[in-house]
């Protein structure tokens, strides 16, 4: 009878704990794509309202910021490139890095797998009066239907 307990243990075990560390894995990357998405979201934000203040200088306030950026906030997680583009009086916040330790450096089989995280935003500035067209048009047309 001991040894049925034994074998039992032995099979489900691992089985246990590969659960386990898949959802912990799991959990660290939507924490880390959540806090990426956030920060690319931001200094679009952000370079939105320095490009309006400063004009040309707020690109390069934007830049700035980007290069003092601190991945030490990200549990797993290395920003590799930020690219910041400001075109027609749209700006654009690209963002692009990959986990530290992916489910590819577990083993072989997953060799070349990293876990990438890409984000993108592009922001203008609206004048107050066009935000409040906006809002009215919205609000008309909640209205209606």
């Amino acid at each position: 009878m001991k040894a049925y307990f034994t074998v039992e243990a032995a099979l489900i075990l691992p089985v246990v704990l590969g659960i386990y560390s898949l959802l912990i894995w799991s959990m660290l990357f939507l924490h880390d794509r959540c806090l990426a998405e956030q920060e690319i979201a931001l200094l679009a934000m952000r370079g939105v309202m320095a490009c309006e203040e400063n004009g040309e200088d707020g690109i390069k306030e934007i830049n700035r910021k980007v290069s003092q950026m601190d991945n030490d906030r990200f549990l797993n997680f290395q920003y590799d490139d930020i690219k910041v583009q400001a075109v027609g009086g749209k700006l654009t916040v690209e963002g692009a890095g990959k986990m530290k330790a992916s489910l590819g450096s577990m083993g072989k089989w997953g060799e070349g797998n990293q876990g990438v995280i890409y984000s993108a935003y592009t922001n203008r500035k609206l004048s107050p009066v066009m935000m409040i067209r906006l809002c009215r048009r919205i609000i008309e047309r909640n209205q209606e239907g």
